[in-house]
């Protein structure tokens, strides 16, 4: 089938594009006894292609992991489409890649930490996982295919050109020409030959370019130390004659011989059959100004770019300028000409800058903005790398102290709604100043921070919270008097079903969430550490996610007058946030609202398997035909047009309300 390529041991290559393209990409289909994986599922343009190619082998429904290789901007759009295909495994990412996954939606991401990992699927076939950062990102991962020896390197080592339908195989001019365009900046990496040799691939399939086979060992020349080019002084005219060569065998790897001799008959030089030029009555830098300024009058910038790197790396080394072509070649650009290789600079830029931004910054993605603490992604990766390698010793003595600051709400409503960031800054500030030498804090999503208080029972930490209590009550850092409250775990709560389930952070947040959800019953200045508390019953938690704070504040009073205990957001990325956290009976939701809209928070739910089945009610001023056919597909059987009879809404939420609770008891 077209777009579709089989290399054997159950392994098929899908090029959704169709068509030969100089960046070719690819995904990876992998199946084994019934089962599949897909690697590089790819942007949301290509997901119908990659589907249909998909089903030609496999059912999504069949299909147990998609794994992604790297953060890269094409890399993960496609994944809330996935779903909606019959689609319900896991995605496998590293966890810096799951950052940016997450921001589109879609499955449940396991995310992969910087140690190496393995998977299993099919009828026992095994993935190992290995992190290498900066291929082109700080979230890249190679993984090993352990029954075929294959090895998915994601960009490393891809190649210029190839496709279906023309020259489709490996060549070291090709692979040298990607690495130059993507990763100009690079430099040596034995880390990564490191990898490459721990792993020790038969063959390796990346995700633009063909299965690399026969060069194998181009990885140590782009890895390594280089790749020679007229690295070394000499007799400048035989360096000059050698960098000519090494261009030469490099275009005609990337296109054709016969292409090149068409091009080289224009410079009015004669050539070797090595490529190198023959002895002319021209200095070196004469020599080197008409080659490639021939180069960039026949063929334009495209030639030009392929080999920009290689040279420049030459004529540093040999002392000399880089030719006036490449100069020219760059004014051409800026002013708009050659489309095609703007796309190629675009990619390198971003792919430059994204790498940059991760690994020059990566303390911006891992610390709160506001006060300054690591923040939640830090505290899981820190929280399970502790549990995991004290498997073997019994779980470490301590407690995490989960700090609330109660009324933020309240102080957005009175005084802006800056007030509670500054809050929060100033409580960020009052846990540093009383810190004790055993503490280690953490910001969490909302008004919440993480306290791990190593070494330290539950009845500590109790005293701990109650003094930090009341010196909070008793600060003059808040623009009024401040409450918070706490709730505590204590880690050999967690550790048996934390051992079992090698997912010690997800256990300590599943007893988080329980308490939290108690301190609400329980009111301001509150401290939970047992989940078995006995409350008054209420008829049930409603989630109300509207624009309008006047509407949501109105519709809250209302249903607390009827007893439903009520939590009410103003934009999408809060809403799927407190889901998590409370679990409401009910969610009431506008259509329009910030960040993201009603229908896409339903869809980000519905892929969800903890909170798919929460009844979801629509309110909304528009219920015209576009409205309800969305609505129809995504499941909502209740959809009210504003203004809405507050009796009405009230009767199906307790109605739904009751079913939910009825679900809910053993």
């Amino acid at each position: 089938m077209r777009g579709i390529r089989e290399f054997g041991d159950g392994i098929y290559r899908i090029a959704a594009a169709g068509e030969p393209r100089l960046f070719p990409g690819y995904s990876y289909l992998v199946t084994d006894a019934g089962r599949g994986v897909l690697l590089d599922p790819g942007p949301a343009s290509d997901f119908a292609a990659t589907l249909a190619l998909c089903r030609s082998v496999i059912s999504p429904e069949r299909i147990s992991f998609l794994i992604l290789t790297s953060e890269t901007p094409d890399a993960a759009s496609s994944l809330p489409l996935w779903p909606a295909s019959g689609f319900s495994g896991r995605v496998l990412a590293h966890w810096k890649a799951g950052l940016q996954a997450r921001c589109y939606g879609g499955p449940e991401i396991r995310d992969l930490g910087n140690h190496e990992e393995r998977i299993s699927f099919g009828g026992g076939r095994t993935f190992r996982f290995v992190n290498v950062p900066g291929l082109p990102s700080a979230g890249s991962i190679f993984c090993l295919d352990e029954a075929s020896g294959s090895l998915f390197t994601g960009m490393a080592l891809g190649s210029v050109g190839g496709g279906e339908t023309e020259g489709d195989e490996e060549s070291p001019g090709r692979i040298e020409s990607f690495h130059d365009l993507v990763f100009p900046a690079l430099g040596a990496r034995p880390d990564v030959l490191a990898a490459l040799a721990s792993l020790s691939p038969r063959r390796i399939l990346p995700r633009n370019g063909p299965p690399v086979e026969r060069h194998l060992s181009v990885a140590s020349v782009l890895f390594g130390c280089g790749d020679g080019a007229a690295c070394g002084p000499g007799d400048l005219p035989e360096a000059c004659a050698r960098l000519i060569g090494e261009v030469n065998q490099r275009l005609a790897d990337v296109f054709s011989p016969a292409e090149l001799r068409d091009v080289l008959a224009e410079t009015g030089l004669g050539f070797g059959a090595d490529g190198r030029p023959e002895p002319a009555d021209l200095a070196p830098s004469d020599l080197l100004e008409r080659y490639f300024d021939t180069l960039a009058r026949v063929k334009g910038p495209v030639w030009i770019s392929l080999v920009r790197a290689h040279v420049a790396r030459g004529t540093e080394a040999l002392g000399i300028p880089l030719p006036a072509a490449f100069d020219r070649f760059g004014r051409e650009i800026d002013r708009g000409i050659g489309g095609l290789i703007r796309d190629i600079e675009r990619i390198r830029t971003e792919n430059i800058e994204l790498q940059k931004s991760i690994i020059q910054a990566s303390d911006d993605h891992l610390k709160d903005p506001v006060t300054g603490y690591y923040n939640e992604i830090f505290f899981k990766e820190y929280l399970d790398d502790l549990l995991l390698a004290e498997a073997g010793a019994g779980t470490p003595p301590g407690s995490v102290a989960f700090i609330r600051l109660d009324g933020i709400r309240k102080l957005n409503e009175r005084f802006g709604t800056e007030a509670g960031d500054t809050a929060l800054k100033a409580l960020g500030l009052h846990l540093l100043d009383t810190k004790r030498p055993n503490s280690i804090f953490f910001r969490m999503n909302g008004p919440l921070f993480a306290c791990y208080l190593q070494g330290d029972g539950k009845t500590q930490a109790v005293d701990y919270v109650r003094e930090l209590q009341a010196e909070v009550e008793g600060s003059g850092r808040f623009v009024e008097k401040v409450t918070v409250s706490a709730a505590i775990v204590e880690l050999s709560e967690i550790s048996t079903v934390a051992a079992e389930t090698g997912k010690p952070y997800a256990c300590l947040m599943k007893v988080c969430k329980e308490r939290i959800h108690l301190l609400d019953k329980l009111g301001p200045a509150s401290i939970c550490h047992e989940s078995s508390v006995t409350l008054r019953r209420n008829r049930g938690n409603v989630l109300v996610i509207e624009a309008s704070p006047f509407e949501a504040d109105l519709l809250r009073k209302v249903l607390e007058r009827e007893g439903f205990e009520v939590h009410s957001v103003t934009r999408g990325g809060e809403a799927l946030a407190h889901a998590d956290l409370y679990r409401p009976d009910v969610i009431v939701s506008e259509i329009f609202v910030s960040q993201m809209d009603g229908f896409q928070i339903r869809q980000r739910l519905l892929a969800s398997p903890d909170l798919k089945n929460i009844p979801f009610i629509l309110v909304s001023w528009d219920k015209g035909a576009s409205a309800l056919r969305q609505a129809f597909d995504l499941g909502i059987l209740h959809f009210y047009k504003k203004p809405v009879q507050p009796e009405e809404l009230i009767g199906i939420i307790k109605l739904l309300a009751g079913e939910a609770s009825e679900e809910r008891r053993p």
